[in-house]
């Protein structure tokens, strides 16, 4: 099945999701389900050296859990887009941009383990597909799919804008550490 296929099933399979979450979210209050964001990073490379990283990505929180004694869990589907940038190696230079859908959960630390947090700081996990194109200057281009994955923090200053570091994985030896803002709505 190829990589399209397979996000094209995602998206369906999260926009049916999305539609039976909305009506449950809004039956019990629920708040800023939807994202979007905007962030840098540093990208990491198996190979040479790398520039500075765009991300753009948007999501849609599907459901939440409220876990009596640890807190609350937050499941949600995300889409991104993301500019690697440009790097040198074995003579050649090459840019790269990808694409990836994703199964983002976050658990919100609750106020009696860590009153420092207050409630306001997430653990994030993340997982999915992704599609990363490589083209240098000398005609040699590929594109590698498979796994994304990452692991971060969510600092929520209000219940719209939160700021995001997230230590990323992508196919094609790619990883980025980065940081973002996030707006819900």
């Amino acid at each position: 099945m190829s990589f399209f296929k397979i996000v094209a099933v995602a998206v369906l399979a999260a926009t049916s999701t999305v539609a039976q979450a909305e009506t449950k979210s809004v039956a019990t209050g629920g708040a800023n389900p939807a994202y979007v964001g905007a962030g840098v990073g540093i990208p990491s490379v198996a190979y040479g050296s790398s520039s500075l990283a765009v991300k753009l990505f948007g999501g849609y929180k599907i459901n939440q859990f409220d876990i009596k004694e640890a807190g609350k869990l937050d499941l949600a589907i995300q889409g991104e887009y993301i500019d690697f940038g440009s790097s040198s190696a074995h003579g050649a230079s090459w840019s790269q941009s990808g694409v990836a859908v994703a199964a983002v959960a976050s658990w919100v630390i609750p106020r009696k383990w860590a009153p420092w947090a207050d409630e306001k700081v997430a653990v994030l996990v993340k997982a999915g597909g992704a599609r990363v194109a490589y083209s240098s200057n000398n005609g040699f281009d590929y594109t590698a799919t498979g796994l994304t994955q990452g692991i971060g923090a969510d600092y929520n200053f209000n219940s719209q804008f939160a700021a995001r570091a997230m230590l990323e994985y992508f196919p094609g030896s790619y990883s980025v550490h980065g940081i973002s803002g996030v707006f819900r709505f």
